[in-house]
């Protein structure tokens, strides 16, 4: 059975619809006063509104590329339940290659309480010390650049954050110019910022 979606034209495929219903809750939330925990259809104006006429999974396209748009568990469960490793490509390649980041759970776990500690006791001082403002954004994405860092290149402190610093530049650059990704020749809409993330990736390298 195939899958359902909207309909893309050629050359950027949905990125158009995409674009224009952002604009469009963009300056409704602007004008409006309403408060939502929902975040989603604020946040992924199209996939709300895509989810109403074509349900929890569907195919949509971002140039020529086609995704699969999945928010249904029991979809999730089956394909998981029903594919076997081998069907997967290279699935020894994969463990192997991810085994930093999932080989010892409890390695992991402990790392993450150890990093995590830290950093309330930082907070702790910081509060005793009577300056209780902090930026809470902050302090958790180095929390998590930490604990990322440390799992898969095996780096601490000052490495560690500069690893980590150098990879969150190269995911804004990334998101930036990749805005047209499947789009034909869209690597050279963004030629700088290309440049940019490769210069990145060798850095960290």
């Amino acid at each position: 059975m195939g899958f359902g979606g909207p309909t893309p034209h050629f050359p950027l495929g949905n990125i158009r619809e995409m674009k224009v219903d952002t604009k469009i809750i963009n300056n409704d939330a602007s004008s409006s006063l309403v408060i939502s925990h929902n975040i989603h259809p604020i946040v992924f104006p199209y996939f709300a509104r895509w989810q109403k006429s074509h349900g929890k999974v569907f195919v949509y396209c971002l140039g020529k590329e086609p995704f699969l748009y999945i928010t249904e568990p029991n979809f999730l469960q089956k394909m998981s339940s029903k594919v076997h490793g081998n069907k997967w490509g290279k699935p020894n390649m994969f463990k192997h290659d991810r085994k930093p980041m999932f080989g010892s759970r409890l390695a992991m776990a402990s790392l993450i309480l150890e990093t995590a500690t830290k950093m309330l006791e930082r907070w702790t001082t910081l509060i005793n010390s009577g300056k209780p403002e902090m930026d809470v954004e902050r302090e958790i994405s180095g929390m998590t650049g930490m604990i990322i860092a440390r799992a898969t290149f095996g780096l601490r402190n000052e490495k560690g954050s500069e690893v980590f610093e150098k990879l969150r530049a190269m995911q804004f650059t990334l998101f930036n110019s990749n805005r047209y990704v499947g789009v034909p020749f869209s690597h050279w809409i963004c030629p700088k910022k290309n440049l940019e993330a490769k210069k990145l990736g060798k850095e960290i390298d």
